[in-house]
């Protein structure tokens, strides 16, 4: 039996889905908890940490810049921090992982400290270009080296004195907006951010509850401005990580599309700004009940109640795609189950990496007998009450790897992939979640 042979799973159609999924901590969270630990004073111990090769990269960062740092047994991290101002500079490159959010983060987290620091990542994360934090950073004083154009590697140097400024962010870019937040924590004076229109606001509740002054007033225009405070005594507090909602979204297109199902996934994040895909779902037709909403920190979390149900198509303008690009390989697969077309509109200026990974989607919904359209402006795919499936597939990306196996949980014909190792990194015991619920696997 061949290498490939050996990694290859196979999803087969599932009788029903019944019971609790458990789905790993959310991803972004766990990137900047890790990050803040680091210049909170004491010990951190964040539960439920998602564990990647993406969160272990930016373990190894916090490292790098002088905090300890150690994964527990149980499934924690713990981290000892240094204090606003205490990081170390880093005696090599701090080499990061495929993860956009983790890189952003890191290069804020020590973009304005009086040190030299040089970045790099994996090479499709470090093509995308890093300009407006760059250009943020320039401003709060720092030097910038890069040889083209705000892509990795980079070399940033923090000033002696960080410069009081007020910065306009550009227009999507929470990650960016969360990175200089965490520079601006080194100046002596307050920063303003003012972003153009509401994005996820992650970085601000978490700084918050650690002892940072943010304070953000609405915009009569409809963004915000945020104000932080600088030099900050940040303490350190346990922190209990909710579950992704893009992951939990695969549970919930799977329970939508298999007859007979009814599941609860449990401690979801119910951030409004994060759960653009459950609102999709939802203008769809799924069944999803929110019991038990509560606060953890300063974070929405809630258990979701899903059952199946018959999906419709829908149009989603660019502006309600924007949030979920993400996640349009599974909207996609709850598209080929629901009655009539879906359209989604792409927002302008996608990166080419991007529309690279929406052609591999157009390819593998095709395999499987599922017509769709796939341009530069639009993803169109048509519905129907009988999938036939049967494709094996030779796919790299996580998230249309992930789509896919869901898909065969509905379809006539087992959808298999090749290599199993590509979903391992996004949702790790993926097949032993599902089986948990019912799933079979090949």
């Amino acid at each position: 039996m061949s290498p490939d042979e050996r990694q290859a799973i196979s999803a087969e159609r599932s009788p029903w889905l019944r019971g609790t999924l458990r789905v790993p901590g959310d991803a972004i969270l766990t990137h900047l908890a890790v990050l803040t630990a680091a210049i909170a004073r004491g010990e951190t111990v964040i539960a439920g940490a998602l564990d990647t090769a993406a969160t272990a990269a930016t373990v190894q960062a916090v490292r790098a810049l002088g905090a300890w740092c150690e994964r527990g047994e149980t499934g924690t991290l713990r981290v000892h921090g240094l204090g606003v101002g205490g990081l170390l500079a880093p005696t090599d490159t701090i080499k990061l992982g495929d993860s956009v959010v983790s890189v952003t983060l890191a290069m804020g987290l020590a973009g304005a400290c009086d040190f030299r620091s040089r970045f790099t990542a994996e090479p499709e994360v470090a093509a995308r270009g890093y300009g407006p934090l760059l250009d943020g950073l320039k401003r709060l004083g720092s030097t910038i080296e890069s040889s083209d154009r705000g892509r990795l590697p980079v070399t940033v140097h923090g000033p002696d004195i960080v410069l009081p400024a007020e910065l306009a962010l550009p227009a999507g870019a929470p990650a960016t907006k969360a990175a200089l937040l965490l520079a601006a924590l080194n100046a002596r004076w307050p920063t303003v951010l003012v972003e153009p229109e509401p994005t996820w606001n992650h970085a601000e509740r978490l700084l918050r509850r650690l002892g940072a002054r943010v304070e953000v007033t609405e915009q009569e225009q409809g963004g915000r401005r945020i104000e932080i405070g600088g030099l900050p005594e940040l303490r350190a507090q346990p922190i209990e990580m909710p579950a992704d909602p893009s992951l939990a979204a695969l549970g919930v297109t799977a329970a939508t599309i298999v007859p007979g199902s009814e599941i609860t996934i449990g401690g979801v994040l119910l951030n409004p700004a994060r759960t653009a895909i459950l609102s999709a779902l939802m203008a769809m037709g799924a069944s999803i009940e929110i019991h038990r909403l509560r606060h953890d920190g300063e974070e929405e979390v809630g258990d979701l109640v899903v059952r199946t149900s018959a999906l419709r198509a829908v149009a989603l303008a660019a502006h309600h795609v924007a949030p979920l690009v993400d996640d349009l390989p599974l909207l996609a697969v709850a598209a080929a189950f629901a009655e009539g077309e879906s359209v989604f509109y792409l927002p302008p200026g996608l990166p080419l990496l991007e529309h690279a990974r929406l052609a591999a989607l157009s390819q593998a919904l095709s395999a499987n007998g599922i017509r769709n359209h796939v341009t530069e402006e639009v993803v169109a795919v048509a519905g129907g009450r009988t999938v036939h499936g049967g494709a094996r597939l030779e796919l790299d990306d996580a998230g249309v790897a992930l789509a896919m196996l869901i898909l065969g949980m509905g379809t006539q014909h087992r959808v298999t992939l090749s290599d199993r190792s590509v979903i391992e990194d996004r949702f790790s015991g993926f097949v032993a979640a599902f089986e948990a619920i019912g799933a079979g696997f090949g």
